[in-house]
């Protein structure tokens, strides 16, 4: 639990400091309402402090699956006006 009572407190002093980036700033569109994107026809409420907490305290993180690394291949060659992408 206090693990992740430091970790916010180490980031929250974060907030609105030099390392965020400006702002978009764009024309209005269908998933866009000039300051924040959504997805249109998805209903998403803003997470408070509290729903954050909640979850942090709350999650059984599980560890990551192995993966298996696939040997590279060389590229095969294309005739003249194709394309291919990878």
């Amino acid at each position: 639990m206090l693990g992740g009572l430091a970790l916010l407190a180490g980031v929250a002093p974060l907030a609105g400091c030099a390392f965020n980036g400006p702002a978009y700033r764009g024309p209005v569109s269908d998933h866009f309402d000039g300051e924040r994107f959504f997805n249109p026809g998805v209903a998403v409420r803003d997470k408070s402090l509290l729903d954050v907490l909640a979850w942090r305290l709350s999650s059984d993180p599980q560890p990551w699956e192995r993966r298996s690394v696939t040997p590279a291949q060389p590229p095969a060659r294309v005739a003249d006006g194709s394309i291919r992408a990878t």
